[in-house]
């Protein structure tokens, strides 16, 4: 689950995207139109907006154990950006 919380009184989409993965996509549950390596997010007023996020990656693409990545969130307006470092598993039965 990632977070956005805007703190100001009016509209902002936040770009979020992924780094540092090779052929990963990111999706969010009950936005089907979001696939790919980013997506804009639009985030109301004085409001914090939650999303379920998922990272998949073609089992062709998989390294073997671990991979670190970083899921970055972007508002080019005022461009404000934080950095989540986070690892992606190969799971043991594809090892």
């Amino acid at each position: 689950t990632i977070k956005i919380l805007n703190m100001v009184p009016e509209p902002r989409t936040i770009a979020l995207s992924i780094d540092g993965l090779p052929g990963a996509d990111i999706s969010i549950a009950d936005m089907a139109e979001v696939k790919g390596r980013s997506a804009d997010i639009p985030v109301e007023p004085d409001k914090l907006r939650a999303l379920h996020v998922f990272v998949t990656v073609s089992p062709q693409l998989l390294q073997q154990g671990q991979t670190h990545f970083r899921i970055i969130a972007s508002d080019h307006q005022s461009f404000e950006t934080d950095v989540y470092n986070a690892i992606f598993e190969v799971p043991e039965s594809m090892k």
